[in-house]
């Protein structure tokens, strides 16, 4: 009987191993075969070539020498990244932007790795059991995704931004404020995520020390660019292109997902941005309030309180910061944070990400039986998962919440 059941250990350890090599191999056999212009990247790529040569690249400068490197769809525009991605910017500048793309995709796989191993460490360390066969599915449903492979073919910042949220979520669970100051770095590369991450810390006193700190590091980081540009001019470029962004065909609602997604579908409105962030950062304040309070009366554990407020985080990130599918990576996080809720709960968390998983297939095929492009379908089915997500969290914390009112 013992050496049966050492026979299927050893059998399920062996196709473990052969899923996550396949899954990790798929990843890297994109990064070093895949014959795409990385158009994200042409933006990182060319300010960093733009600060070299002492240019701002907050002006229409930026689309004139665009030109240079690619065209149509694909030549960069406005510059929409803010002035604290001048050192990775200034490093990829001393390649050609098709070499700088590459070695983007290949350390975008190592931000994927290192994110998973930073993940799994912390919540062992906060006390958490994690089987292999959790983190090996996860790592292998984040590889495989729709979105992974995207973000690398476009040479997108989406795998960085879930390293800075692996580091957050450790961070957080260890009460790390050193570590923490790292992460807020990270997501504040993508400032509109970034934000929302940082008002979940005000309603906290114990994070306004790294707060501050994380503050200071992203001003510094900013200084080689007010340095080149000048102060006003690099602001106030930077201020305007983000008015832009918006605009841009690729940025319109229906490409993109959550509430702007749904009012631009549903009501014809195309809400602002920078309206949206400060409406996810109320429901980011409230969800906390509710989660916390309600606590006591779900009898769970401070890791796991800690551990549904960071996917309430998550969630309320994805659906009221606009996104394109290819940044939905990090939404896999949740299949990691889920591990100590009871079964029911796990299930309802986790049955939208069967959505997510393929769902640029899943939209192409649903394009073939409905009046709408695939890019509406993909856009709708991870609204959809999240918003599902979100209901889930809803119910559970107001349950609670009301139990211990009673």
């Amino acid at each position: 009987m013992q050496n049966r059941e050492k026979l299927i250990s050893v059998a399920l350890w062996v196709l473990g191993l052969i899923l996550l090599s396949g899954s990790v191999g798929y990843l890297i056999l994109k990064v070093i075969f895949i014959d795409y212009d990385p158009i994200d990247f042409n933006y990182i790529w060319l300010a960093g070539h733009m600060w070299t040569m002492g240019e701002n690249p907050y002006t229409p400068l930026f689309r004139t020498m665009g030109e240079q490197i690619a065209v149509g769809s694909n030549q960069p525009t406005f510059l929409f990244y803010p002035p604290s991605w001048w050192f990775i910017s200034h490093l990829s500048s001393y390649v050609s932007h098709g070499t700088a793309g590459k070695l983007w995709r290949g350390f975008s796989v190592l931000f994927l790795l290192s994110g998973t191993w930073v993940l799994v460490d912390g919540l062992k360390k906060a006390g958490i059991q994690v089987m292999r066969s959790r983190w090996v599915g996860f790592l292998s449903f984040a590889c495989l995704m729709s979105a992974t492979p995207i973000c690398l073919s476009y040479g997108n910042t989406s795998l960085l931004i879930f390293l800075g949220m692996a580091l957050f979520i450790r961070a957080y669970l260890l009460q790390h404020q050193g570590l923490m100051v790292v992460a807020l770095f990270i997501l504040m590369l993508k400032p509109n995520i970034g934000v929302l991450f940082g008002i979940f810390l005000l309603v906290q006193p114990i994070w306004y020390r790294t707060l501050f700190f994380s503050g200071v590091a992203v001003i510094a980081a900013m200084i080689p660019a007010f340095l080149i540009s000048g102060l006003v001019p690099t602001v106030s470029g930077f201020i305007g292109n983000l008015g832009a962004y918006a605009k841009e065909t690729v940025n319109l609602p229906s490409t993109m997902t959550g509430v702007r997604f749904l009012a631009d579908d549903l009501a014809g409105l195309n809400l602002s941005p920078f309206l949206l962030a400060g409406c996810g950062g109320a429901v980011i304040i409230l969800l906390y309030f509710l989660i916390s309070k309600g606590r006591q009366a779900q009898e769970q554990s401070l890791p796991e309180t800690r551990l549904m407020l960071l996917i309430s985080v998550l969630v309320t990130v994805s659906i009221f910061i606009p996104l394109h599918m290819y940044d939905f990576t990090f939404i896999s996080l949740v299949i990691l944070l889920a591990i100590p809720f009871k079964a029911k709960l796990q299930l309802w968390l986790l049955l939208p990400l069967g959505l997510i998983f393929r769902s640029k297939n899943l939209g192409e095929q649903l394009s073939s039986h409905m009046f709408q492009s695939p890019y509406w379908n993909d856009a709708f089915i991870n609204t959809l998962a999240v918003l599902m997500m979100m209901a889930t969290i809803l119910v559970t914390c107001t349950s609670a919440f009301l139990k211990r009112e009673k």
